[in-house]
């Protein structure tokens, strides 16, 4: 996973939910250069819906400048599954959430800290990206940390817990602020455990369906 391109994609108007879960799962499989080739049937098991729906979707995407579509061919000239690369553009005045480098991890800011004399209130680049996504931020960021860092020592993977706020955050989209419980409060809560079980349940829902 590329967390530029997650942090990136979190933040784009997509006009439709669909669109922006697409642009996500893309943003999950990309690699550093920010391009991934998943079918559009791979797709459509991680959205949930079916192919021509993720069609409409990825071609949304195309006409809005997010990504790109570059065929692929097999080595005897039959085409594959399509490269999609995601647009990252790297705006100056839009780099709120989106680093230029591999994230660094919690240890190696406290050794930054102790050689550097580094600031306090420095944070990790993967929390200060979960934190740019997470849709309430009027909470203590402090405790916010304390809580995601124990989260994601003990409980579930820095990757794993971005994906499940980007899944919280759409179900966020028109709520009143006030609804939303706070970065702590849902990380204390461990209410990532919530939007799991609930994409689990749609999904055994889809597979009975048929």
């Amino acid at each position: 996973m590329s967390f530029e391109a997650m942090a990136w994609a979190a933040k784009q108007p997509c006009k439709n939910s669909l669109r922006k879960l697409v642009l996500l799962m893309l943003a999950n499989y990309c690699d550093d250069n920010h391009s991934t080739y998943p079918s559009y049937k791979h797709l459509a098991k991680l959205c949930e819906c079916n192919e021509r729906s993720v069609m409409r979707a990825v071609t949304g995407l195309v006409e809005a400048g997010l990504i790109e579509i570059r065929p692929r061919f097999t080595s005897d000239g039959k085409q594959t599954s399509n490269r999609f690369v995601l647009l990252v553009r790297g705006d100056r005045n839009d780099r709120v959430g989106v680093t230029e480098t591999t994230p660094d991890t919690v240890r190696v800011i406290q050794s930054n800290k102790q050689t550097k004399g580094g600031d306090r209130n420095a944070y990790p680049k993967e929390f200060e990206e979960w934190w740019n996504l997470y849709p309430r931020k009027d909470g203590s960021k402090r405790k916010a940390f304390e809580n995601w860092k124990r989260a994601t020592d003990n409980d579930i993977g820095v990757q794993e817990l971005f994906l499940a706020t980007a899944r919280f955050k759409q179900t966020c989209h028109g709520k009143d602020k006030k609804f939303i419980p706070h970065a702590t409060t849902w990380l204390n809560q461990g209410r990532w455990e919530t939007v799991q079980e609930a994409q689990e349940q749609a999904t055994t829902r889809n597979m009975l369906a048929g």
